[in-house]
């Protein structure tokens, strides 16, 4: 299982929802380069649930412990090695559901790659939980990325089909005045209309009261890249994005239709073939596929709504002896209605 990214600069993730703890190893980064640990945490406190209904009610610290690679503030030019300890897990809540295939989940595939060795506590290594190390590896080089002028904004275009104000694309000042909004806002969702804010929240609620989920979309604009960026084909700035973005759980959408069809989906009879689920690509101006210029570069990321047990579409399966067969549904463990709000800083940073 390769769990790398990148070559002249690599990060390495570790670690399943229920172990010890989870973690990264980024390698590649120059040496002197400032580390500033209280921006780590603030990337950090993005992602993180706070238990009020608005996502998963898995609540944990996630404080960044840096193991190596940076002494008195500043990169020492060799790996460095960061750990997350997991807190808050209640494995037993899955223990009934061990063998069970949940409908949209990654149980089946694990089960067929590992043959039945995963740790399936939690979703072990396919859990959303693992975004928390990309987080924590991304913020070290978002910080130094920002020292360059360049800078990576995201905020909820839509969500519950409630929708923000959109970027300004097609006015470089005016993306710039939105992308100070955005940076100013302390706490709450990343949006450009607050008044759009508590609709967006009522309608996460009510999906969550019938166990249900929301899809959205997210919308990010990368400013200050320098113009040349990107490789011709393989490497392209479209392809690049794409293969990071869309490692995040749930990020959906082949084309514009396809991508505004996945985040519409949003009642009991959801449910999305295994073989449609996870077609995937960013959608960006034709003349930025491959190289980038000065300009604003955008980005827009579908997300599906998350895939929960408690309105089954289809009835899981079970192993017994080998084979698969039929099972009774079953209650939930811990159901995230709308993670658009904390995955926002993971598309971000990856970004």
């Amino acid at each position: 299982m390769k769990n790398t990214f990148g070559s002249a600069l690599a990060l390495t993730i570790f670690g399943e929802s229920h172990g010890r703890a989870i973690g990264g190893v980024l390698d590649g980064m120059a040496a002197g380069v400032p580390v500033d640990e209280e921006f780590i945490a603030a990337c950090m406190d993005k992602r993180r649930a706070r238990g009020d209904g608005l996502s998963t009610p898995r609540v944990e610290a996630d404080k960044v412990q840096l193991l190596s690679g940076v002494v008195n503030g500043h990169t020492t030019g060799t790996a460095i090695a960061l750990m997350i300890e997991n807190q808050n897990t209640r494995s037993g809540d899955y223990a009934k559901t061990a063998d069970l295939l949940r409908p949209g989940h990654a149980d089946y595939t694990a089960y067929a790659k590992y043959h039945g060795f995963q740790d399936a506590r939690g979703g072990g290594h396919f859990s959303g939980r693992i975004t928390a190390a990309l987080v924590a590896g991304g913020a070290i080089v978002l910080g130094a990325l920002n020292r360059a002028g360049i800078d990576i904004t995201t905020h909820i275009a839509r969500c519950a089909g409630i929708s923000d104000t959109p970027f300004a694309l097609d006015d470089a000042a005016a993306l710039a005045a939105q992308v100070s909004v955005l940076e100013s806002r302390d706490e709450g969702f990343a949006l450009l209309d607050a008044s759009v804010e508590e609709p967006m929240k009522t309608a996460i609620r009510a999906a969550g009261s019938e166990g249900d989920s929301v899809g959205g979309i997210l919308e990010t604009a990368i400013l200050g890249l320098p113009a040349g960026v990107g490789e011709p084909y393989f490497d392209s700035v479209e392809s690049l994005i794409s293969h990071m973005a869309f490692s995040v759980r749930h990020s959906a959408g082949r084309s514009e239709k396809r991508r505004r069809a996945s985040e519409r989906l949003y009642d009991p009879r959801r449910f999305v073939p295994p073989a449609e689920e996870h077609h995937a690509v960013v959608h960006v101006r034709p003349q930025e596929k491959m190289l980038v210029d000065e300009r604003p570069h955008p980005e827009r990321i579908g997300r599906k709504p998350l895939s929960v047990e408690k309105v089954q579409r289809i009835r899981p399966r079970r192993f017994q002896r080998g084979n698969l067969v039929d099972a009774a549904p079953y209650g939930p463990g811990r159901l995230s209605q709308a993670p658009h709000h904390h995955i926002q800083p993971s598309v971000e940073i990856l970004t």
